[in-house]
C-alpha cells in the first residue's frame, strides 16, 4: 500500500507543457554550430589522452 501512495504522489510531479513544432523551432534545432563556438568548445578539453586537434577554416 505505501508503495502504491508513493508512486501516485509522485505521478503527480509530473506536468506537460506542449510545445508547438513550427517550421522556425525545427530551422533553429538543426542549424549547425558556428566554427567559433566549436574552437572555443575545442580548446576547453584538456584530456592527457587527447592531443590537441587543429580545426582549418
Amino acid at each position: 500500500m505505501r508503495k502504491l501512495l508513493l508512486l501516485l504522489t509522485l505521478a503527480g510531479c509530473a506536468t506537460y507543457h506542449p510545445m508547438p513544432l513550427d517550421k522556425a523551432a525545427v530551422d533553429r534545432a538543426l542549424t549547425p554550430p558556428s566554427l567559433e563556438s566549436i574552437q572555443i568548445k575545442a580548446e576547453q578539453v584538456h584530456d592527457p589522452l587527447l592531443r590537441p586537434v587543429n580545426f582549418d577554416h
